[in-house]
């Protein structure tokens, strides 16, 4: 990657954040809730975060949160849909919405917890056609694969 590239892409980065920061804030406000340091650190965590992450997971990487106030806050963005909850198992982890990032799948690995995003318009576009084809007007969907990794399988 040359410097242009790596210019182009950093400002596109800081334009995200920007943009997702000043959407939070938006969410929160318009639903007539206050914009606080916690729940500002919780979206910051659940941004930076590269997979779905656990209520714990998030608890340990907001240290200066409390722990019930992480639960809390978690909740309250599942009700303003500014989250979304993946289940894996018994296990219920977190990733924001599709307000805030595209829109994708999970592939889960049954024995290590690898979790890897497939992004697929042809995924998309046969979910369509399947709701369709049943007569129904889809509004929404969740698509998860569970199994196990290639270094689980050696």
């Amino acid at each position: 990657m040359n410097i242009n590239q790596l210019y182009k892409y950093c400002k596109f980065v800081a334009i995200k954040c920007y943009t997702a920061i000043m959407s939070i804030e938006k969410v929160l406000e318009n639903h007539k809730l206050r914009v606080t340091r916690p729940r500002q650190e919780i979206f910051e965590t659940l941004r930076c975060a590269s997979r779905p992450l656990s209520e714990v997971e998030i608890a340990t990487a907001t240290p200066t949160v409390d722990p019930v106030t992480v639960y809390r806050t978690i909740e309250l963005f599942m009700k303003l849909e500014v989250v979304i909850g993946v289940a894996h198992g018994w296990k219920q982890r977190y990733e924001l919405a599709s307000m805030f990032r595209p829109h994708h799948h999970h592939i889960l690995c049954n024995e290590c917890g690898r979790v890897e995003e497939i992004q697929s318009e042809k995924l998309e576009q046969f979910i369509r056609q399947l709701g369709i084809n049943r007569g129904f007007q889809v509004s929404g969907h969740t698509f998860e694969i569970t199994g196990l990794c290639e270094n689980c399988l050696r």
